[in-house]
């Protein structure tokens, strides 16, 4: 719900910004959108695969303008919804105590593991107009913020005492990662048009620890994503 009202308001935020600027010279083209963008996000082998829920869907809000014929910016909010899926991992070892007692552990963990993230972005964009289409290529950094948790919900068999019912671990990681979107948009009146985007970010320089140790690292892959969505552009 916090999440929902920070899109929102950055939605409120983005209609009110582009009118109360447009009036200015050097304020060429306001626009304001709201766009879903269908990721792949995926972690690698070893290291969070087959664990987290890959494919997540974002919601975003933008706000940009031209300061020159060819030239803009635009910022937005990319939001990425709770994904989660229930996982069994399954033990098979000996540990042995302080005391030199070797215990066996032969059971199944059932864990639900849940990813979520926000990524906020700034970034220069080049255009080209063609009739009433508008091409677009921006570069930009996503100010990229990845929450992971995951929550022992049944264990069948002997499992060690860190996979007990309810235990819970999460982690998060806030990195600047360079972006890349392509969009094309068509307006079908003077004012409103639909966008199709494809976006690009470098989230495999995101790493984090969902537990304690090292053998629990979770690591990104880059992430892609096909987008579409609406645009109001000023003026």
């Amino acid at each position: 719900m916090k999440n929902f009202k920070k899109l929102v308001g950055v939605i409120a935020i983005s209609a009110v910004a582009p009118a109360a600027f447009a009036h200015m010279d050097h304020f060429n083209e306001p626009y304001i959108g709201v766009e879903v963008t269908q990721t792949n996000q995926s972690f690698k082998k070893g290291h969070g695969k087959d664990q987290f829920k890959k494919n997540p869907l974002d919601a975003s809000a933008f706000v940009g303008f031209k300061f020159t014929q060819h030239f803009g910016v635009e910022a937005g909010w990319d939001q990425q919804f709770k994904k989660s899926k229930e996982v069994a991992l399954d033990s098979s070892i000996d540990l042995e105590d302080e005391d030199g007692f070797v215990e066996n552990f032969a059971g199944t963990s059932y864990s639900k593991w849940e990813v979520k993230g926000t990524h906020p972005y700034l970034g220069v964009f080049g255009e080209y107009k063609y009739h009433a289409w508008r091409f677009q290529a921006l570069l930009g950094a996503s100010f990229s913020k990845i929450k992971t948790k995951y929550t022992v919900t049944r264990t069948t068999g002997i499992v060690p005492a860190d996979m007990e019912v309810g235990d819970t671990f999460s982690a998060s990681k806030s990195k600047v990662v360079p972006m890349v979107k392509l969009a094309a948009m068509y307006k079908f009146t003077e004012n409103f048009g639909a966008r199709l985007s494809a976006s690009y970010r470098n989230t495999s320089k995101i790493k984090f620890n969902v537990t304690d140790g090292n053998d629990d690292l979770a690591k990104l892959r880059d992430t892609f994503g096909l987008g579409l969505g609406v645009v109001y552009t000023f003026g």
